[in-house]
């Protein structure tokens, strides 16, 4: 989690998979194998927001007002 809030990347994208990733290689997993739980872990990240973001759309908020309140929730 340390890795994902250094501002060095947009939303700690590559940083937050690459510092776990050697997190996983130092403690002795297969590099291919560490990088492979990353991509599902992200890509499962990805899909846990997709129902709040349908639910905001079907209450009527545009993309506009999604995005907005996502930089005052930052």
């Amino acid at each position: 989690m340390l890795l994902h809030v250094l501002p060095i990347s947009l939303g700690g994208l590559g940083v937050r998979e690459a510092g776990t990733v050697g997190m996983l290689v130092g403690m002795g997993a297969d590099q291919q194998q560490a990088l492979a739980l990353v991509l599902v872990m992200l890509g499962l990240f990805w899909i846990s927001v997709l129902p709040g973001l349908v639910l905001a759309l079907a209450m009527g908020f545009s993309w506009g007002e999604i995005k907005e309140s996502s930089r005052v929730s930052d």
